[in-house]
């Protein structure tokens, strides 16, 4: 693979990571890896789904809660608000847009976007458990085939690389 060919990949990627101030806190998480070193390798296409479903920014903190497979989302200090729907909503009419996408790099520990070990919290508080954000889950499930990673993850140079050969894949199954 030669680098003429990395700027043919178009990568989605969490917005919060390409300094967009778009997080509950009104800060983002930019990430030199992605702006700095990756941006060689692919186009970046943001999305943010809190953000689509209007949640607002700064918002109060969201956590999951309840079954790990179907988690419930709501405000974490205290809120009974299920806002589930209102995030898949949002989700539902963005994830045709992505249909052009190679591969999604998205942010760790993220409600939404976190791809693994994400909090689930419990109401008796006695015990937590993992699951995946719901938009990273959805992702999943209307493409199944995509490669996609948490960010952090991609610091490791094994698992860069590999990701990188997977988008590269991915490209070329679809156009086949």
């Amino acid at each position: 693979m030669t680098e003429r060919n990395y700027q043919l990949f178009t990568v989605g990627l969490s917005a919060c990571l390409a300094g967009f101030k778009v997080r509950y806190d009104g800060a983002d998480k930019r990430s030199s890896l992605c702006l700095n070193e990756l941006s060689d390798v692919f186009n970046f296409v943001t999305f943010c789904p809190e953000v689509a479903a209007g949640f607002g920014t700064p918002r109060a903190p969201m956590q999951l809660e309840g079954n790990p497979q179907h988690p419930v989302l709501r405000y974490r200090a205290g809120g009974s608000e299920d806002l589930t729907s209102k995030l898949q909503a949002a989700i539902e009419s963005e994830l045709a847009s992505f249909a052009h996408l190679d591969g999604f790099i998205l942010v760790r520990n993220s409600p939404s976007c976190g791809v693994h070990s994400v909090k689930v919290f419990q109401q008796d508080d006695a015990e937590l458990l993992y699951g995946q954000g719901i938009f990273a889950a959805a992702l999943r499930q209307r493409y199944p085939l995509l490669p996609i990673e948490e960010e952090q993850s991609l610091y490791d140079q094994q698992v860069r690389q590999r990701f990188i050969e997977q988008v590269e894949r991915y490209c070329q199954q679809r156009a086949e």
